[in-house]
């Protein structure tokens, strides 16, 4: 397999590389880091949990949109040790528990008789499904009328509480319409940077030193299709239609 072919592949949804944990990003994963807005404004709710002393942050999300990337950039942070990071809302630790029931043990100092004097601090990464499971519980009646709010969509009359605060990926947008008369109305500047960073030419893109390395390989060469689908990428008119 070609350098460029297998640099390529651990893009794929198949690569174990390509799925975050929540833990150190790979080498890999930090050269395509791109920062994103959501990323500022949870920081923000995290300081604010901080300065409270204590408290939960949502970071609502579903599977994708990078919920486990932030939380594995945060953990290489030294600014939120003394955060809980709780990454996978979907799984149980016991095979005798559900993933909601294990949740909610873990969640325990933010039921209603604890929620407003905990000392700890828990970013929650938690998709909407399982955020539904809270809606009508009485133990988590704070965390079950956030969720009612989240899921009616009625983001911009949700109050953000000292100690309960959230972020969600489906009110950030990746795309933005604009006004030049261009025939493509619409760019991202989000996947542009991603695109600008796989196909800069420079020896420490780990994309081009791959493609430099087949392009000279006798056995693979200039004319291999990988070269020239790199090349192809490489082209502005290419990155802006995709």
């Amino acid at each position: 397999m070609s350098k460029i072919t297998d640099i390529f592949k651990q893009l794929s949804h198949g690569s174990l590389g390509a799925v975050q944990n929540g833990c150190q990003l790979n080498e890999l994963a930090e050269y395509l880091n791109v920062d994103r807005l959501i990323e500022v404004n949870l920081k923000k709710h995290m300081d604010a949990i901080k300065q409270n002393g204590g408290g939960l942050v949502l970071l609502i999300g579903n599977a994708g949109d990078g919920k486990s990337h932030i939380i594995s950039k945060l953990k290489n942070t030294n600014d939120y040790n003394d955060f809980e990071f709780y990454n996978d809302a979907t799984a149980s630790c016991s095979p005798n528990m559900s993933s909601i029931e294990t949740l909610k043990i873990a969640l325990r100092n933010y039921d209603d008789q604890h929620i407003k004097t905990t000392s700890t601090k828990t970013l929650l990464a938690i998709n909407l499904g399982k955020l539904n499971d809270f809606v009508d519980d009485e133990n988590f009646s704070e965390i079950g009328n956030l969720a009612k709010q989240v899921l009616s969509d009625h983001y911009e009359s949700i109050n953000q509480t000292d100690y309960l605060r959230f972020v969600s990926f489906s009110n950030q947008q990746n795309f933005e319409l604009t006004q030049d008369g261009s025939e493509y109305p619409v760019e991202s500047s989000f996947i542009s940077e991603i695109l600008n960073k796989i196909t800069k030419a420079d020896c420490c893109n780990p994309f081009y030193a791959a493609y430099e390395e087949t392009k000279k390989d006798s056995h693979y060469g200039a004319m291999y299709p990988e070269v020239l689908n790199f090349e192809i990428l490489s082209l502005l008119v290419v990155k802006r239609v995709l």
